[in-house]
Order: structure tokens, then sequence, then C-alpha cells
């Protein structure tokens, strides 16, 4: 947008009703708890700069992927996002719910305005257009019922802890001793 347009736009703000500027608050500031979350993370890199793979501080800005913003490390070339290196990293959809079509699963999408994708494993559709799947989501499941199993149980109150941990643990990347700083 070209200043002049932003600048029209901003002064245009002033004549909105109330309901108006809720809308475009909520807009700005996104609804649901991901998009929150992926704010807080873009501010974050913001504030303080650091590449996830070097932890270097030295960075460009590099265009945006899924309307977030990209860069670039000057030390080790590798370019990111803020959810990098995060449990978001590999969101690509934020609105979409992909499922075997179980009842709760379809009340729970019409609930929260996502997107479902209801794949019929039993006929043999497992994949839709090369992408969507719940193969990945099985097999995390899977590892994290063996992960869990060696605890005989985990009280519901520490489920979020024990969670967090085995996402740290299931991630491929090696762990050195800025990550495991980073963490805490």
């Amino acid at each position: 947008m070209l200043p002049a347009q932003f600048t029209k736009l901003i002064a245009e703000l002033e004549h909105l009703t109330d309901s108006q500027t809720r809308y475009v608050e909520k807009l700005l500031k996104g609804t649901d708890s991901v998009s929150q979350l992926i704010t807080e993370l873009e501010e974050r890199m913001v504030e303080n700069p650091e590449c996830p793979h070097s932890h270097s501080s030295l960075l460009n800005r590099h265009g945006k992927v899924n309307k977030m913003q990209r860069y670039r490390c000057k030390n080790c070339g590798k370019t990111f996002v803020a959810t990098t290196a995060t449990p978001l990293s590999r969101l690509r959809y934020k609105e979409l719910l992909c499922s075997d079509g179980y009842k709760p699963y379809i009340a729970l999408s019409e609930k929260n305005d996502l997107i479902h994708k209801l794949l019929d494993v039993a006929g043999g559709i497992k994949v839709i257009d090369k992408v969507i799947h719940i193969q990945n989501v099985n097999a995390y499941h899977s590892r994290l019922k063996a992960w869990v199993k060696r605890f005989h149980g985990v009280a519901t109150k520490y489920l979020e802890h024990y969670l967090g941990w085995f996402r740290f643990m299931d991630t491929p990347e090696n762990l050195n001793e800025n990550s495991l700083f980073s963490i805490q």
C-alpha cells in the first residue's frame, strides 16, 4: 500500500461506528488462539531478533510467506519465520482440521469456523491434494502413546507439561546448549 493510501485509510477510521471499530480490531488481533500466538511470536521476533538455527541476531527481512514475515540469517544464510522451531512450525493452514469424519470433529469444525477436510480411510481415500492427510497425526499419536506408557498414566493436572516435554524430545533437530537456553 502506498503511503498516501495508508494515510487516507487511517483518516477514514475515525468515521467508523462502534461495531465497525470492534470488527476491525477483531480482524487485526485475530480471533483464534493460534493467530494470537503467531502474533506474539512475530512481536517477539521484532523485539528480540534471533535465528533459530545459528542463534545470531544479524537478520534481514526476506519477503513474506503465508502472511508472515520471513527472515534470512546473515550468518548461516537460512530463511525462517517466527514460528520456526516451535510446535507451530509446519502449520500451513491456520484454520484447517483434517479428520476421518468422526462426529465430534464435525461439530468442532462448525463451532470454531474451521475448514474441515474429511478423509474416508476405510474407502481408500487417505490423501487429498497430495498434502492433506492424517498419517502424520496418527504417527505422532502413536509415538506419544508409546512415550507416555512408561509413566503408567499421566495426571490431567500435569498433562500440558508432559506434552511440552514430549514435543521437545520429539523434535528432529539436534539439541545443543543454545536450544536448551532458549527453552528456559
